[in-house]
């Protein structure tokens, strides 16, 4: 004879559980009683006569007996028909199994239970005989849990607008409105193009376990040094895949400062220039304390400047303040020199304000010497009588800054006077009714000489002298008249 106590555990498949009679639905928990260790055991025992005849039917049985504190479960007895025999009767009735041998569904033994298989074979032949009966069967345990869901939301506020240069604060709100909860929560922050921070660009924070309905706030600060539009975005993180994100647009706001310069390039000497210095803000916010300075080349030098500008001779320069300018204005001042060396100069123009804010502005000036002539014509008598004679002076005069060379004189007389002479600086040519004076090499600026021109008035009348100068700076004649009145006396 033989026992045997087996014990077979509950198999759980994610869409299918198998279940007994009385059990509840698949997926749900069970009764509470099958909560906590399940004991089952389960004992079989096969007995036979000690002794059996051929051609004399023998009866072996099995006892399944449950020894355990729970149901055993979907209990099935198998057994073989022993060889040397052959199977005559079993109670209860047997089912063959797929390998040919006896199968009995004995069901459920409560503790205590017993059930027992009677088996009538004829035995065939002599020998010791026998076979191997075996019990499977089936316990079922239950549990049961509460689920939560834990969930995590972050949300954060800036200022809309923030200076450059000025500190940006993040006003920061993680809360958990799950009902479980949230555990291994961390706060990622990439700073944003525009925006600083002296840890570095990727910041953590560890915020670790948020229960249901906590909220945690925090603030974070960064420092604005680019403008323009930034993007912040916040990224929270926890356990069992949870993560929330947030962002919020500021601008960072910047102003700019702009120099200028619009004036002569080309200027000759001992002629005022004016000058007009420009600064603007193409930026987006006000520039604050601002200083304009013009420095001046020492070949120019300063005559004034509006808009309360000063002037300090140590520097050679002309400084202006402004408190503020609007960011999308601008302004101008003017500034008048006098040029007084030839050649290139150079005037820089520098504007200052907060935030380091610096600009500079060059232009050069091209300082050149002129030579300029100016004369006049005036007749010693007027009016004169016919036969008589008269004499016009031209007076020339170099007012420019530069030599004059190759200065010519000529006049014209009309057919009512006769050309006499001419005397002055250079000598003088009467031809028909010209009188031409040999070009006068040099005339230095402010230098001034005197041509005479006799005439002798031949007809009455209003008589007009046409006189001519050029030179090599001024190549096309300038010309001037002067009338003379001849008279008859009757």
């Amino acid at each position: 004879t033989a026992a045997q106590s087996l014990r077979s555990p509950a198999t759980l498949d994610g869409s299918r559980l198998a279940t007994s009679a009385g059990a509840d639905p698949i997926g749900k928990p069970g009764p509470t009683q099958l909560e906590g260790p399940q004991t089952p055991a389960v004992t079989v025992e096969k007995t036979a006569p000690a002794e059996i005849q051929v051609g004399k039917p023998a009866t072996f049985e099995i006892r399944v007996r449950n020894t355990g504190q729970i149901d055993a479960e979907q209990v099935v007895v198998t057994d073989q028909v022993p060889v040397g025999t052959q199977f005559v009767d079993a109670t209860p009735q047997a089912s063959r199994a797929a390998d040919g041998g006896l199968l009995w569904q004995v069901g459920t033994l409560k503790p205590g239970e017993e059930s027992l298989i009677s088996l009538q074979l004829m035995p065939q032949s002599e020998g010791e005989i026998g076979s191997v009966a075996k019990v499977s069967f089936a316990a079922q345990a239950s549990v049961r849990t509460i689920c939560t869901k834990p969930q995590l939301i972050v949300e954060h506020t800036a200022p809309a607008k923030v200076l450059i240069g000025e500190s940006v604060r993040f006003n920061i709100r993680i809360s958990n409105p799950g009902t479980g909860a949230a555990t291994g929560v961390l706060l990622e922050e990439d700073v944003p193009a525009g925006l600083v921070h002296p840890a570095g660009a990727e910041l953590e924070y560890e915020i670790g376990t948020l229960e249901p309905g906590e909220t945690r706030e925090l603030t974070l600060t960064l420092k604005a040094d680019k403008a323009g539009i930034v993007e912040n975005a916040l990224l929270v993180r926890g356990d069992a895949n949870l993560i929330a994100e947030h962002q919020v647009q500021l601008e960072v706001i910047a102003p700019r400062l702009q120099v200028a310069v619009d004036g002569p390039r080309k200027r000759y000497l001992e002629r005022q220039a004016t000058y007009n210095i420009l600064v603007s803000n193409p930026g987006t916010a006000p520039a604050t304390n601002v200083d304009l300075v013009a420095f001046l080349p020492k070949g120019l030098t300063f005559v004034e400047a509006n808009n309360q500008g000063q002037y300090d001779a140590q520097q050679h320069a002309v400084y202006w303040s402004l408190e503020q300018l609007p960011a999308g204005e601008s302004g101008t001042v003017q500034l008048t020199t006098v040029p007084v060396e030839t050649g290139e100069h150079k005037i820089r123009v520098e504007g200052k304000a907060d935030l380091e804010l610096a600009e500079t502005f060059e232009q050069l000036v091209l300082v050149e010497s002129l030579a300029e002539l100016y004369f006049d014509v005036a007749d010693s008598a007027d009016p004169i009588e016919v036969g008589s004679e008269t004499v016009y002076q031209v007076r020339v005069i170099n007012q420019g800054s530069k030599t004059a060379t190759n200065v010519q004189i000529g006049a014209l007389l009309p057919a009512g006077l006769e050309p006499v002479d001419g005397e002055g600086p250079s000598r003088a040519v009467v031809q028909g009714q010209q009188v031409i004076f040999e070009p006068l090499a040099r005339l230095a600026p402010k230098a001034e000489v005197l041509f005479k021109i006799k005439a002798r008035g031949m007809d009455a009348g209003d008589q007009r002298i046409q006189v001519q100068v050029a030179s090599d700076e001024r190549e096309t004649p300038v010309a001037k008249e002067e009338i003379t009145r001849v008279y008859q006396d009757r």
